[in-house]
């Protein structure tokens, strides 16, 4: 949050306290900055609050009693939607497609990520192309047996799980 000008403060200080009948947003226009600007400093200078622009017709409305418990509504509930009745060609129509298998495409799109062949999925999920590099279509993986409920094998887990500082990939940190 920036800084206010002292000058600005005094302006409005000044503006707060002589003119009581024009608002923060008048106050604002004439300084050049938001009325919420010139609430905040009003606030932060300590200054009264003013009192709100909305005039009331005291008759218009009766005063809630604040003892007394608040009327709740039942809730809105729509209309059921009501569909017309299927002939039956199309009542058989939509039996047949929902029979019908759903055709897998074997090569997934390029740039499109799949799931695993069934082979790896037991297997280490390590990555084996570069962290730079986009994953090869399809990804390849480790393979080798996971330990316990972990997604790699003992090798992978301690490249992927090493404390900070130890070397990993075989190179001088």
């Amino acid at each position: 949050m920036a800084a206010v000008p002292r000058a600005i403060k005094r302006k409005v200080e000044a503006m707060w306290t002589k003119a009581p009948r024009s608002s923060s947003a008048e106050i604002g226009r004439r300084l050049g900055i938001t009325k919420n600007a010139v609430v905040g400093i009003a606030h932060r200078l300590g200054l009264p609050s003013r009192p709100s622009p909305i005039k009331r017709d005291p008759d218009a409305a009766p005063k809630r009693d604040p003892d007394a418990a608040p009327k709740l509504s039942a809730p809105r509930r729509r209309p059921p939607i009501v569909l017309p009745p299927l002939s039956s060609e199309q009542a058989v129509a939509i039996a047949v497609l929902h029979a019908m298998p759903v055709p897998i495409d074997e090569a997934p799109a390029r740039g499109r990520r799949s799931a695993p062949p069934v082979h790896q999925a037991e297997g280490c999920r390590f990555p084996l192309w570069p962290h730079s590099a986009r994953a090869p279509v399809p990804p390849t993986f480790c393979g080798k047996p996971r330990i316990g409920t972990t997604s790699y094998c003992a090798e992978c887990a301690e490249r992927c799980f090493s404390p900070a500082g130890k070397r990993l990939w075989g190179t001088a940190a």
